[in-house]
């Protein structure tokens, strides 16, 4: 069953960009990353999911629930955390984790605490402390934890690692992957290319409010696009420049040893096949990175 699907759905908001026919979807306990630039929609989309705003067109379901009639519902399967966050800062962590548990199931009060003393221990996040006095990560930690202490079915977190050290984060990383293999939802927005690859099965691009990379084709593409340096003992820039499958080319050098170095989406046999090994110097061929598919879609 699809936990989050998403069907061509637009949100528009005059002259400012919302979203514009996106379809996306993720399956139950899979982990998706979602990503782009700032103004592409990811927030809109969140917002959409949460049904804190509405849709002009399109459906959108949470676990086969109408999240657009049915809002209420669909907000107690879900645990949130918010890119940035604004709390009581009189309050201290514990009372507002307590206070954020009431909103859902009383029978899960008690579970609940005992999550929260968890997952505040693991992150190194003082209870005792008041909200007013935390700094910028670990008011994320505590988003995170209050995202998690009401054990939702589905976990949507929006930039996630701002503000938290190495440390820190990694240890976030085993939570949410213990998480996923108790058959979590995760839908992970996020600009850290190296982040997202590291948790999630999936890639979801959105530009300019349209989804242009769904599913597995996002990996499917990393797999398939190279990362190509090539040295020559001849100039053959025109050769590299009239191929269709070469794409962010720079050359290096001159005189007796030129280099390139260019992305390659074609067959990379094909590729070394009709180059001239006479003047071939050296070739370094590498599996590209998703912060390289990232610029191949939005320079």
């Amino acid at each position: 069953m699809k936990s989050i699907y998403v069907e061509n759905v637009t949100k528009n908001y005059g002259n400012k960009r919302g979203v514009d026919g996106i379809t996306l979807h993720a399956e139950k306990g899979e982990t998706v990353g979602f990503i782009g630039p700032n103004g592409a929609g990811k927030s809109t989309t969140i917002h959409l999911i949460l049904n804190l705003i509405f849709p002009d067109s399109g459906k959108i379901t949470i676990n086969g629930i109408d999240a657009i009639s049915k809002g209420s519902l669909v907000r107690k399967i879900i645990g949130y955390a918010p890119s940035e966050v604004n709390y009581y800062g009189s309050m201290k962590v514990s009372e507002l984790l307590d206070y954020s548990l009431k909103f859902y199931d009383k029978k899960k009060l008690v579970p609940g605490r005992g999550k929260i003393l968890r997952y505040c221990g693991a992150l190194d996040l003082d209870c005792s402390r008041r909200i007013g006095d935390l700094s910028l990560g670990n008011k994320k930690k505590l988003a995170l934890v209050q995202s998690l202490a009401h054990d939702p079915e589905i976990l949507i977190l929006d930039e996630p690692t701002n503000g938290l050290d190495p440390l820190v984060k990694k240890t976030l990383f085993e939570l949410l992957h213990e998480e996923s293999e108790r058959g979590k939802t995760i839908f992970f927005s996020s600009h850290s290319m190296v982040d997202v690859q590291e948790l999630c099965e999936r890639v979801v691009f959105i530009k300019e409010g349209k989804i242009i990379d769904e599913g597995a084709r996002s990996f499917a593409l990393r797999k398939k696009m190279k990362n190509v340096t090539v040295k020559l003992s001849r100039e053959m820039g025109d050769f590299f420049e009239e191929n269709k499958h070469v794409s962010n080319l720079k050359k290096n050098g001159h005189g007796k040893v030129y280099e390139y170095v260019f992305l390659y989406t074609g067959e990379i046999g094909e590729l070394v096949r009709s180059m001239d090994f006479n003047y071939l110097e050296d070739i370094n061929i590498e599996e590209a990175s998703l912060e390289e598919i990232f610029m191949h879609h939005y320079k």
